[in-house]
């Protein structure tokens, strides 16, 4: 006798645990409502187009810069999209790197990274706080901001260092509420 909850032309046989513990039926599956991965590959490509922001030549603004990514979507895109800034605009092929800067301080890590309630909490290493020559602490700010607000579940932006709160970064600028998008500091390129 065939139990009722396995679809005969699915690779796996399912049981509805929620069904059985909570006595509630989950609705109707499909093999559509199952990844097939009988290869033991973990990876799942997927297509998206990151608006990155990296500082102008003269350092006091931010270049927004289109670049089209195939990522593994078992990694958080807003991972992605800062480790990107960290490594800079010159692993990016469409970009004149002569024109646009890395923002992020050199050897800053990213140390952990999260959404709750549309707000992304990114947790850098203490290297953050070592501002870039010639880069504005509001380019550097910003550039992370501007770019993780880009993204569809994200609102707003609040940093820590070493998983602590610093009230100031660069000695300037209010570093221990969240921020929200900045585009008057965005110029065309």
């Amino acid at each position: 006798m065939s139990d009722p909850w396995c679809k005969q032309r699915s690779v796996l046989c399912i049981r509805s645990a929620t069904h059985r513990l909570h006595l509630e039926a989950v609705g109707y599956m499909t093999a559509d409502s199952f990844i097939d991965n009988t290869g033991g590959e973990t990876t799942y490509k997927q297509k998206a187009t990151l608006n990155m922001y990296f500082g102008n030549k003269a350092g006091d603004h931010l270049v927004k810069v289109p670049v089209d990514i195939t990522y593994d979507a078992t990694i958080p895109l807003e991972q992605l999209a800062v480790e990107q800034l960290i490594r800079g605009p010159y692993s990016i092929d469409v970009v004149d790197s002569d024109q646009i800067k890395a923002t992020i301080p050199e050897k800053t890590q990213l140390n952990k990274i999260s959404v709750k309630e549309n707000t992304c909490y990114v947790d850098f290493s203490e290297e953050f706080l070592n501002k870039r020559t010639n880069i504005s602490a509001e380019a550097t700010i910003y550039s992370v901001v501007d770019t993780l607000v880009g993204l569809s579940n994200i609102n707003k932006v609040q940093f820590s260092i070493n998983g602590e709160q610093v009230l100031l970064y660069n000695d300037t600028i209010d570093f221990g509420s969240a921020f929200e998008r900045n585009l008057d500091i965005v110029i065309q390129n």
